[in-house]
């Protein structure tokens, strides 16, 4: 990983999934889709991958994405 740290084109971001109820996930998307239109960035496009519905917290998710 430390030559992709050192590339200033690739952009990476490890976190774990957030797990939320039904509603929360829908507000969380809207809030977040607002946050990507106003300041279209990596971190604001890729946000949404790390939210996921509670039906799914056995799972105990971490994501890469490059």
């Amino acid at each position: 990983m430390t030559a992709a740290q050192n590339a200033k084109d690739i952009q990476f971001k490890i976190q774990n999934i957030k797990y939320l109820y039904q509603e929360e996930v829908r507000f969380a998307l809207d809030s977040l889709e607002k946050k990507r239109k106003a300041n279209p960035t990596f971190g604001t496009t890729i946000a949404p991958l790390f939210l996921k519905r509670n039906a799914f917290d056995h799972e105990r998710e971490t994501r890469v994405v490059v």
